[in-house]
């Protein structure tokens, strides 16, 4: 009789089970003719399944196995087998002893002539901890797509090119779409993201780096209104190391953003209302001015040239007063925070403007600056605020002894990293900006803590002690750094280090300036 293989594989497993011990691929081996009789069975068949002790060569299989498990097995594998030659099961038995055992069943049949069933061939492999194995990668799953269904963050898939695999039920909530075939398969740089620029940064740092971690982005929602959010994510790759996937957990940080916002603008008003009082003066002296060349010209009215000259003079005066009132409508301005690629030189030239015009005769402004000009990726407002925050401290320091304010802006080239006003920098192109001042100094056992939420030494309302908790989280938020050196009677010397960045708002290293410029 010509065989096939696999019906040759099994008879020979058979015949070995059944004349010595049953061999390690398999726990159970039976026999059954084509009226399902007992042909013959190894003995962990019977240990398994034999629940009649007169069962022998010749028992119908229906009587010695357990009602149950001849037809939910049995009968369903010997059915298959005659229609298909071979059949392949697997289930949970219970033994005639109590245990229970996770079988692979493979039914075979064998045909004498290749027609007529002559036999059917059982072997069971005993697959318990395989099985055990994949019930906890089952519950594994489990467990993530729970993780994954209940997270309150927004945890997603995406191929490379940002066309959305997967997402979960808060992503939806948070970007306010009713279902995943709203969002699967669409390109999310159109989709939610403001400026799809954006998105290609995104991407190229995580082709780079293989992740991002806390990266604060401005993304839309499907109604139109943008939310602040903190987005961790990493690469996945395939055996072929090639990255196929991004993964990440995205955290709406917009109410956050809303209270941090609330807490700069206050900050802003009690920076406006020291000022109050030199800008009033100040003011008072421009109109006082214009008055004056008014009268001037009302009497030389008769000299149109000294008339003009007069006219010219008041003009400028106008402009004084507009600008500084330009200045405060800037600095006082409650829009949302915008970062763009800004000039920093500008900035504290503003700031050092609207010093002039309000501090003390006794304190003096001394200007260091670079001669290139470097640009930097800031909300000019909250740059502007940090300077005022800054100098208005170097000031109030200096009020009743007088002194210098020193203000320096310089390019620093960081190949490696270095150790500045005790904050360790990491490679790359900073722009550092200095507030000196020879005021009365800060004692140490303060200067830990002159960065904590409303920590002052100021007397009694005269200070929050919020300004300098404030201008460190701004710093922060533009991936900057600032540190303090100070000492009692030797005035305090504030570091602000801004990362530089080319015009197209990318970060830059300029090879050619590998030492510091400016002071």
């Amino acid at each position: 009789m010509e065989k096939k293989p696999d019906q040759t594989h099994h008879i020979g497993s058979f015949r070995q089970a059944t004349h010595g011990p049953a061999p390690p691929s398999f726990a159970v081996v039976a026999t059954v003719d084509r009226d399902l009789r007992l042909v013959s069975a190894n003995r962990r068949f019977l240990e398994i399944f034999q629940s009649c002790p007169e069962a022998r060569a010749g028992t119908p299989l229906s009587a010695m196995v357990e009602k149950s498990i001849f037809e939910e097995i049995f009968l369903k594998g010997l059915v298959q087998c005659v229609e298909s030659e071979e059949a392949h099961l697997q289930s949970w038995v219970k033994s005639v002893s109590g245990e229970y055992h996770f079988l692979d069943m493979v039914f075979c049949a064998c045909r004498a002539d290749g027609e007529s069933l002559e036999s059917i061939v059982i072997t069971g492999r005993n697959d318990r901890h395989r099985h055990r194995s994949t019930e906890a990668l089952r519950q594994a799953e489990n467990r993530y797509r729970s993780l994954f269904e209940e997270s309150r963050d927004v945890v997603y898939f995406t191929t490379p090119d940002g066309l959305l695999v997967d997402v979960n039920p808060a992503g939806l909530a948070l970007f306010g779409y009713a279902s995943q075939a709203e969002l699967v398969g669409r390109d999310l740089a159109q989709l939610i993201y403001i400026n799809a620029r954006d998105r290609q940064a995104f991407k190229d740092q995580m082709l780079k780096d293989g992740h991002v971690h806390d990266l604060e982005m401005m993304l839309r929602r499907k109604d139109g209104s943008t939310i602040t959010v903190l987005n961790n994510a990493t690469v996945i790759r395939n055996a072929e190391d090639e990255v196929i996937l991004f993964q990440g957990i995205i955290r709406d940080i917009s109410e956050q953003k809303n209270l941090e916002n609330q807490l700069i603008q206050s900050q802003k008003m009690e920076a406006l209302g020291n000022l109050v009082g030199g800008i009033s003066h100040d003011f008072n002296n421009i109109l006082t001015a214009m008055l004056g060349f008014i009268d001037l010209a009302q009497t030389h009215s008769d000299n149109p040239a000294e008339l003009s000259s007069n006219l010219e003079d008041l003009a400028r005066s106008v402009n004084r007063a507009k600008n500084l009132v330009g200045q405060i409508l800037n600095f006082s301005s409650k829009k949302e925070p915008k970062t763009q690629v800004v000039a920093l030189g500008p900035i504290l030239e503003d700031v050092i403007n609207l010093l002039r015009a309000t501090i003390p005769e006794n304190i003096e402004i001394r200007e260091q600056r670079a001669d290139r000009e470097y640009l930097i990726l800031a909300d000019p407002n909250q740059i502007f605020q940090v300077m005022l925050n800054l100098t208005t401290n170097a000031v109030h320091a200096m009020e009743e002894s007088g002194g210098v304010l020193s203000i320096g802006l310089k390019h620093l080239n960081l190949r490696h990293p270095s150790v500045l006003k005790g904050i360790k920098l990491p490679p790359g192109d900073y722009l550092q900006i200095t507030v000196r001042d020879n005021g009365q100094g800060i004692d140490a056992q303060h200067l830990s803590q002159i960065f904590d939420p409303f920590f002052t030494t100021k007397p009694i309302g005269k200070g929050s002690g919020m300004g300098l908790a404030v201008v460190h989280g701004i710093i922060t938020r533009h991936q900057g750094y600032i540190g303090v050196s100070s000492a009692p009677g030797n005035g305090t010397d504030f570091s602000v280090f801004l990362p530089r960045v080319s015009a197209e708002g990318r970060s830059v290293s300029d090879p050619e300036n590998g030492f510091p410029e400016g002071i």
